[in-house]
Formats: structure tokens, C-alpha cells, sequence
């Protein structure tokens, strides 16, 4: 993973409209983003429990869809990180995956950081 980014990551409250569909081994998940970088992406996952430790580093990949992007967002990579954890007193799980290669991001993706999440 390189040290240095050439954008921030990315951050903002309305990732909720940008749907996740990741495959980790045997497991199928659907959630929407938390956060990403060209290197790669945070993912929520609504009453996930943690994937097995044992699968970190294991291949992952998936599709990004919104109706705010014109295309479907296809990454593929390595789970780097799962934890649980608590959104609005309910369980989520939250992951991780960095990047085989760095990616560009899509235009939308650079607009909402450069609107400041608006």
C-alpha cells in the first residue's frame, strides 16, 4: 500500500447511497461505503457479524452501484481489516479491502469531496 495519497480519503455522511456487493471467500456481503481512497475502500455492512480472523489477507472483490454513478464501480482485492461495530445502537460490520492496483476514482466520488460531502 503506498504511504502517501494523492486526495484525501474520502469521508462523508452520504456514502449511504453508494451499495456494496463484496465476496470474501465464502461470504457474500451487501452494505454500502464508509470511506475510500485510490488504495482502497471501508465498507458498512447492516447485522454483519466479524468474519473469521483467518480470512484476512484472503482475496475479495466486488461492485459499487448508485444511482449516482453512470457505471458500476468493479474493485478486487485483499480484506485488509473486519471489526464489529455499532451505528445508531445497531450492529454493523466494518471492513476494509485494499486494492490490488490503485484505482481511479470515479468523477462522483471526486465531486462529493469536493463539495465537502454535500
Amino acid at each position: 500500500m503506498h504511504s502517501e495519497r494523492s486526495r484525501p480519503r474520502l469521508s462523508p455522511t452520504d456514502f449511504i447511497d453508494f451499495e456494496l456487493s463484496i465476496k470474501v471467500g465464502t461470504f457474500d456481503l451487501v452494505g454500502y461505503l464508509g470511506n475510500i481512497s485510490e488504495d482502497g475502500l471501508g465498507g458498512i455492512v447492516p447485522g454483519a457479524e466479524p468474519l473469521p480472523s483467518e480470512l484476512i489477507g484472503t482475496d475479495a472483490s466486488g461492485t459499487m452501484k448508485s444511482k449516482r454513478l453512470p457505471n458500476e464501480f468493479k474493485f478486487k482485492g485483499r480484506l485488509a481489516w473486519n471489526t464489529a461495530g455499532q451505528i445508531r445502537n445497531e450492529p454493523h460490520l466494518l471492513l476494509g479491502i485494499q486494492f490490488d492496483q490503485r484505482m481511479a476514482l470515479p468523477e462522483e466520488l471526486i465531486a462529493i469531496e469536493l463539495s465537502g460531502g454535500d
